[in-house]
């Protein structure tokens, strides 16, 4: 609990702002793989026992093309890098495998191959794959199974309640009144997660539609299917992936949040790196088989990508994943997080983004650019012009410049190492900015007496602090007017990225946080501090 507090102070104060955002999540189980015994296992503070784990799959490299030997034009991806660059597109990275094979792999400065990024509700989908793994071993009973009967706590005041299966989390058919609006109070994900009891809490609302007929979003009924893994295998969801998925794809760096009662979150919560989603998604396309390993159950997967509730619109959602008309299926989650199949092109695309359209986003993508590159099942002619240009538009974005620098206000000078404590956040929640030279600047937060000194470019490009209780945090800044500091932020492991504009004036500062994903405004003051 301590280490939640701590945390979302810290993303406050980085906001500049009265945080009114949902939480951050409470503890995350970190992954990292350790030698020992010349294996590799996968860890969280401790080494784990390997009895009855499988061992994980020695590292593997994604075999790599040009496009055209998979029957893909390198202009037309051009276009498309392009595109994102001349549009400001809020891509973070895109990778592209047609036949097994790695055909493009595009980061946005400032995210790399290396960091993780959080995938949201992509997790819904690896909470799906461990419910079909625990029940094609017999630990969890077949989807038919009532939800009630596997809680014995829970008590429901509703008969018709004993109706919902487990299909209908799986579906998000299962009837429940369940409400998930970021940012409006009208969020019970938020609700669940904090609970000190999840079932009962899925379970108070009222029952509004029979079970099995409706669809409704519900991050909670995902939540539930985690807890059910938990109880059935008797460790986390998270620690199960270890073993029976994330294992043998050969997926070592990741975490996973968890509920308040330690139940790895089954709606949201991930981080995975793109690479690793790409491995999701052609597990997925391969019908659960992996370098030659039955991975997942194929009737388990095939259930999975039809269409067994209906949303508003035109798409489909099977277990835990959505379903277009076309055959293609996809995991999406907040801000644009996305592990696209296309079964008939035999191809995955993976997204991590920060937008706030984000079916807009995608298809514009995929209909304009990605789906128009795939011109032959066989390998085309090398097209060394497409190639180079290709080569040139994923070199750009690396080191795409985010905004103009601008010329030092004289402002700086007169608030250069100043103290500046931010109202209602505490006696020792301030922050300084300090600017050593023209291209660099500090920005130094202070919580609870405790330093937080981040890295601010000035040059229109990001730098990056590695931050223990947040990760890599980007931030750059320009001078908007004489008295006003922008800074822009993206801890590389969220969607949202935020601007922060920090008004001078005299003794007080106001301070206005603007947020893309989830468009709004927060504001908050500080006031010069006086020792």
């Amino acid at each position: 609990m301590m280490k939640f507090r701590l945390i979302s102070l810290l993303v406050c104060l980085m906001l500049f702002s009265a945080c009114t955002r949902p939480p951050d999540l409470t503890v995350s189980v970190d992954h990292q793989v350790v030698p020992t015994d010349n294996r590799e296992i996968t860890t969280t503070d401790a080494i784990l026992s390997t009895e009855g784990m499988a061992m994980l799959a020695p590292q593997w490299q994604w075999p790599r093309s040009a496009p055209e030997e998979q029957g893909m034009s390198s202009a037309v991806l051009a276009d498309m890098l392009e595109y994102i660059r001349a549009e400001n597109k809020p891509v973070h990275s895109l990778l592209v495998i047609r036949h097994g094979t790695l055909v493009l792999e595009a980061y946005i400065h400032p995210f790399n191959a290396d960091t993780r990024h959080g995938v949201y509700s992509v997790t819904k989908s690896v909470t799906s794959a461990l419910v079909g793994t625990a029940i094609g071993e017999g630990s969890l009973a077949d989807v038919d199974t009532a939800v009630v009967s596997c809680f014995s706590s829970v008590a429901v005041d509703d008969p018709e309640k004993e109706k919902i299966q487990i299909k209908h989390l799986l579906t998000m058919t299962s009837g429940i009144e369940w409400t998930e609006v970021l940012y409006s109070g009208l969020n019970d994900l938020w609700g669940i997660i904090e609970s000190d009891d999840p079932a009962q809490y899925f379970f108070n609302p009222a029952l509004i539609e029979e079970p099995g007929t409706t669809f409704n979003y519900n991050s909670g009924g995902s939540h539930l299917l985690s807890m059910l893994v938990q109880d059935a295998v008797g460790e986390s969801a998270a620690d199960y992936a270890a073993d029976q998925l994330f294992g043998p794809l050969g997926i070592t760096d990741y975490a996973w949040e968890s509920d308040f009662t330690g139940h790895s979150i089954g709606g949201t919560g991930l981080e995975l790196l793109p690479v690793d989603m790409a491995k999701l998604g052609l597990l997925y396309l391969n019908e659960g088989r992996w370098q030659g390993r039955q991975v997942l159950d194929p009737a388990w997967v095939n259930d999975s990508i039809q269409a067994q509730s209906r949303p508003a619109d035109d798409k489909g959602y099977g277990y835990q994943w959505w379903v277009n008309p076309g055959g293609d299926y996809y995991a999406l989650g907040w801000g644009g997080q996305q592990i696209h199949m296309f079964p008939a092109q035999d191809m995955v695309v993976v997204f991590t983004a920060g937008s706030s359209g984000v079916d807009m986003l995608h298809e514009d993508l995929i209909n304009g650019f990605l789906l128009p590159a795939v011109v032959s099942i066989e390998s085309l002619p090398e097209d060394a012009e497409g190639q180079t240009r290709l080569l040139a538009a994923i070199q750009m974005l690396e080191q795409l410049q985010k905004h103009a620098s601008t010329p030092a206000s004289s402002m700086a000078e007169n608030v250069d190492g100043k103290e500046w404590l931010i109202t209602g956040m505490g006696e020792w929640s301030m922050f300084t900015l300090h600017f050593p030279n023209e291209v660099e600047a500090i920005l130094d937060l202070t919580v609870n007496g405790d330093p937080m000194p981040l890295q601010v470019g000035l040059d229109g490009f990001y730098r990056v602090t590695d931050t223990q209780e947040l990760g890599p945090v980007a931030m750059s800044g320009y001078w908007e007017s004489e008295n006003t500091f922008v800074l822009d932020q993206q801890n590389l492991r969220e969607a949202d990225r935020r601007l922060t504009r920090i008004v001078f004036s005299g003794e007080t500062v106001k301070i206005i946080s603007e947020w893309f994903v989830e468009p709004h405004q927060e504001e908050t003051e500080a006031i010069l501090f006086t020792h």
